[in-house]
């Protein structure tokens, strides 16, 4: 939700009207921005609960390859006739002239797209532009870039494998398009993302794979961040000595599996010559988790802006969610990052790619692995040098602003090149922009 209401503030800055469409639990936040706001239907929000949030998540079964397509085929296509009825009374009522979508929502720019003619924008959360390409290992798991023959034969491999497990993913898609009365879309999700007038990803091209079959409608805008207002720190954050180095330790927002991460830190970096910040997630306490007492050199919260905390860290050690690593990038901050989930692996092995982080593999995360690992980004210069890199490439993309500067052209551009003319249906075009 962060990029989208910091996205939001920016539009509004610039004189357009924001309305919010999501789950129930953010009505009092997009409220508090002063968006209109308009909740998923509660079949949405039971799917969400069940693969987002349950001990049974997508995330909490990563691990287990086989089950992965069913569970995201719940969340992401079986869910799409409750999008499509919320979005038509949303296009009734208050008749957006650009939707900005994430990209988990499939629903705005794989049916409303074409059967409103409404412009949609693709705001990418992750670190790299997921369009597939000739040059890139397949998309999702977090392959490293192929350097030999061999490699790049086995990538190609790979996807092949991953088109079958993903097939009736895609069949589903298109027997919900023809249902709409749209044609099937005749290749992969991720692909059909080339079609879109716009693809926003919050990230820089210093942090991506290097890409020359991109559309020109893809652009790099840099992070977008947003923070909660009235947040107070804990009051230990400003007597933080810079001297030992201080380490960030936190294993996400959305993290609903065993703490192993956070059990891996207690144990090997007590008694360490650092000063560790752990912080649980709003959604958890250390009771909960079953890892008090902390060390003497450990202190804890639940959550900690990012802005306030990040400037005193030395390293950060996190499970690769882009908030997460965007902010600690912005400030420079090197990482030893455990992919678990999602788009975390995508994420973990870009960092890797540019000499930001370390990429420490689950199974070699232990106390003693855990440990190695911090103090070798800790006593290799590099890794600071090339986050501070990043930082300033980030900087350069324009952030929040530049997104909307961007949402703003889409309506003359979507009435200049027709809908038609590309695709074979529909007609695009509007006036102001909205979220």
């Amino acid at each position: 939700m962060h990029p989208f209401f910091a996205l939001g503030e920016a539009l509004r800055a610039r004189g357009h009207e924001v309305a919010v469409y999501t789950g129930a639990e953010y009505e009092r936040s997009v409220r508090e921005q002063g968006f209109a706001f308009f909740p998923f239907h509660r079949a949405l929000e039971e799917v969400v609960a069940q693969r987002v949030y349950s001990p049974d998540s997508i995330g909490a079964n990563w691990h287990r390859p086989w089950k992965v397509p069913r569970l995201l085929k719940e969340f992401m296509v079986d869910s799409m006739p409750a999008q499509i009825g919320d979005l038509n009374r949303v296009y009734a009522v208050w008749r957006p002239d650009v939707v900005a979508s994430d990209p988990a929502l499939l629903a705005p720019y794989m049916v409303q797209y074409e059967r409103t003619g409404v412009p949609v924008a693709l705001l990418s959360y992750v670190l790299g532009c997921q369009i597939p390409g000739p040059d890139i290992p397949p998309v999702g798991l977090g392959l490293p870039l192929p350097k030999t023959r061999w490699q790049a034969m086995s990538n190609r491999l790979t996807g092949k494998v991953m088109d079958l497990f993903l097939s009736d993913f895609r069949t589903s898609v298109d027997r919900i398009r023809v249902r709409y009365g749209l044609k099937p879309l005749g290749r992969s999700i991720v692909e059909a993302a080339r079609r879109l007038p716009l693809y926003l990803v919050t990230s820089c091209p210093e942090l991506d794979y290097p890409r020359t079959d991109l559309p020109e409608t893809v652009h790099y805008v840099g992070a977008c961040f947003w923070y909660p207002r009235q947040h107070t720190p804990p009051p230990w954050l400003e007597t933080l000595p810079s001297d030992p180095p201080c380490v960030y330790v936190n294993e996400g927002t959305i993290h609903v599996a065993a703490p192993f991460l956070l059990r891996a830190a207690r144990e090997g970096l007590a008694k360490a010559p650092i000063q560790v910040v752990l912080t649980t997630g709003t959604h958890r306490s250390m009771a909960d988790l079953g890892l008090a007492p902390l060390p003497d050199n450990f202190l804890a919260d639940q959550w900690i802006d990012h802005d306030l905390l990040l400037p005193k860290m030395s390293a950060m050690v996190c499970t690769g969610g882009p908030g997460t690593v965007l902010s600690a990038l912005r400030n420079g901050v090197p990482m030893v990052v455990v992919a678990t989930e999602w788009d975390h692996p995508e994420n973990a092995q870009r960092m890797a790619e540019a000499g930001v982080a370390l990429r420490l593999e689950r199974r070699h995360c232990t106390a003693q692995g855990l440990r190695a690992a911090v103090e070798r980004v800790l006593g290799d210069p590099s890794f600071r040098h090339n986050a501070e890199r990043i930082s300033r490439a980030l900087a350069r993309q324009g952030g929040p602003g530049r997104a909307a500067e961007l949402l703003e052209r889409l309506p003359a551009a979507a009435q200049q090149r027709s809908f038609t003319h590309h695709h074979g249906t529909g007609s695009a075009g509007a006036s102001a922009p909205a979220s």
